[in-house]
């Protein structure tokens, strides 16, 4: 799999390449209804943006629009590039979600660990949890090498009691970062899933693209074995120990360490402006 979007672009065939002519053109023409729309659009639509929201839309020209300008309306209403870690301290102080460590390509790992998910499934919790998911995957994509676009998500469910809310907010959190972020997951891994998850999987997948599926891996066993498994893709020095020994990597999670270096990088971004 082809993991640099510059290079799949290079690799299109010429009526693919057509398409995306096609659909940049629609981009460039398109009435802003705001001085800030246009700004927005003139920086996020790069080739890349449109690459990706034309691919995801299985190459269908008005899919791919209607859903690049519903994301542009809410990157000037959300404003996701200013999201402050502090802001989604609910559930950032819980340690469940946070991200830490890089795959062999680069993508860095976003790691759910939902046995420590505590809080009730309220509309509140879910704001949080989304609001934090775009923190990270801001911060990472506008910090990453040119050829990382991507992120890989690592879902570990050892211990996790699960129940049919749970498993729906998530699907409902991963369906809304989708929207806005097409074609932004390199993988997700899910780590011991119980028999009735993967009975769940086995049913969702028949309504996934090819694409989508090869994305996904499903590991289980002991530590050693989940280890063994993830070495594929995860250099172990690079992945961690603390919580699932699953690495060499030790961290341990700190809220109050994480806002610090939030500040930080916020102020360091002001300086640069």
């Amino acid at each position: 799999m082809e993991y640099d979007l510059r290079k799949c672009i290079e690799k299109l065939g010429e009526k693919e390449k057509k398409i995306l002519k096609e659909f940049q053109n629609k981009i460039e023409n398109w009435e802003a209804p705001s001085k800030e729309w246009e700004e927005e659009k003139k920086r996020h639509c790069t080739e890349l943006t449109a690459y990706r929201f034309i691919f995801g839309y299985e190459w269908k020209i008005e899919e791919a629009e209607t859903a690049l300008k519903k994301c542009i309306d809410w990157r000037v209403s959300y404003k996701p590039q200013d999201v402050k870690y502090e802001e989604c301290k609910l559930v950032a102080e819980q340690g469940f979600l946070y991200q830490v460590g890089y795959d062999k390509h680069g993508h860095p790992l976003v790691w759910i660990e939902v046995a420590k998910h505590k809080l009730e499934n309220t509309e509140e919790v879910k704001a949080s949890m989304f609001r934090l998911l775009v923190y990270i995957v801001e911060k990472e994509l506008n910090n990453a090498p040119e050829h990382v676009h991507r992120l890989a998500w690592m879902i570990e469910l050892k211990d996790a009691s699960l129940s049919i809310a749970i498993v729906k907010s998530l699907k409902d959190l991963f369906y809304n970062l989708g929207e806005y972020y097409p074609e932004r997951m390199a993988r997700a891994v899910v780590l011991n899933a119980s028999w009735w998850m993967n009975a769940i999987w086995a049913f969702a997948k028949q309504f996934m693209t090819k694409t989508t599926i090869e994305k996904y891996k499903f590991i289980k066993g002991s530590s050693a074995n989940v280890r063994k498994e993830l070495s594929g893709f995860i250099d172990p020095e690079k992945n961690l120990s603390t919580y699932s020994t699953y690495g060499d990597l030790e961290w341990k999670y700190d809220y109050e360490e994480e806002v610090k270096k939030d500040h930080e990088r916020q102020k360091e971004a002001q300086q640069e402006e």
